[in-house]
């Protein structure tokens, strides 16, 4: 369920980094197999903050990410 809540808010999963991608803007090239572009990720961060509690998951982002489409996972539904 969770899954295909994120696919519905045009969330994407990499199977390579096995981690959900979003765009954070259009693509700055694209072509039938990639596109290069910002994204935000969701990612687990095991550093402990300031207080010493961990941060857990967290949104980063990639300025200049290639998608491969080859690594989209079009499975889940």
């Amino acid at each position: 369920m969770a899954a295909r809540e994120l696919k519905r808010a045009n969330w994407r999963f990499h199977k390579k980094h096995a981690t959900w991608f979003a765009r954070q803007e259009e693509p700055k090239n694209s072509t039938e197999e990639f596109e290069r572009g910002a994204y935000i990720y969701f990612d687990f961060s095991m550093n402990p903050g300031a207080d010493g509690s961990l941060n857990g998951w967290c949104q980063r982002s990639k300025g200049d990410f290639v998608f491969q489409y080859s690594q989209l996972e079009s499975e889940l539904v």
